[in-house]
């Protein structure tokens, strides 16, 4: 290697020329990348621990069942028939007949066989109460489903604005004979059922208080 100002041989290694001083350019090493190297987990004993994998998927399986079952809980509507108040009896009924539920009408309804002995040819083919009770809510709420359809749309808003009647003691029920029920205290919600301003129906809510819990006793449409 020479000096690049006067020429002379430079000796390997040396910062400055003998000759004349010059300071000899130092070449800077290269500078080595650093690999970056991932090892992966060695699995080889968890999948020889045939044990341990089959509890984990049934573990993993009864998750997936768990929230299959909350999730389908959480999305239905529960059908219930205790009411602490005639109002919640009346909620309820309106609530079902939005829907066009009749099947959960007929389930929060107390089994009025004197009622519903008047209707057994036209609900039920004459089968049981409980069959004629199904028919006959069944047919009321598709009738109002059917109304909400045509009418205005599926999403319409119904709304009842209801009178309320209280009766107690034990003599209320002996001017009715259709309403020949162990109960000491009925309630009746009458008035009409609207769509925004239009007129839907009139309704008439029959409720009891028996043992100590409201029951629907019948729903009249007119």
């Amino acid at each position: 290697m020479k000096c690049k100002n006067c020429g002379a041989t430079l000796d390997e290694g040396a910062l400055f020329c003998r000759k004349c001083g010059t300071a000899v350019p130092q070449t800077p090493e290269p500078t080595q990348k650093k690999r970056l190297t991932f090892k992966l987990p060695d699995l080889s004993g968890l999948l020889k621990n045939r044990r341990l994998l089959i509890s984990l998927g049934v573990g993993a399986a009864l998750l997936i069942v768990l929230i299959v079952v909350i999730v389908a809980v959480s999305s239905c509507k529960p059908s219930s028939t205790h009411f602490e108040t005639p109002e919640q009896v009346s909620d309820a009924v309106l609530d079902a007949l939005r829907r066009g539920d009749g099947d959960a009408l007929a389930k929060m309804a107390k089994v009025s066989e004197p009622f519903l002995g008047q209707h057994t040819e036209a609900f039920g083919d004459g089968e049981d109460a409980e069959a004629v009770m199904r028919g006959y809510y069944g047919r009321m709420a598709d009738n109002v489903h059917g109304l909400l359809s045509e009418q205005f749309n599926s999403d319409a808003v119904l709304e009842a604005d209801l009178d309320v009647d209280t009766l107690t003691g034990s003599s209320i029920f002996e001017e009715n004979s259709t309403l020949d029920i162990d109960a000491d205290a009925y309630t009746v919600h009458s008035g009409t059922l609207y769509v925004g301003d239009t007129e839907l129906d009139n309704i008439q809510i029959v409720s009891a208080r028996i043992d100590g819990e409201w029951k629907l006793i019948v729903v009249y449409l007119y």
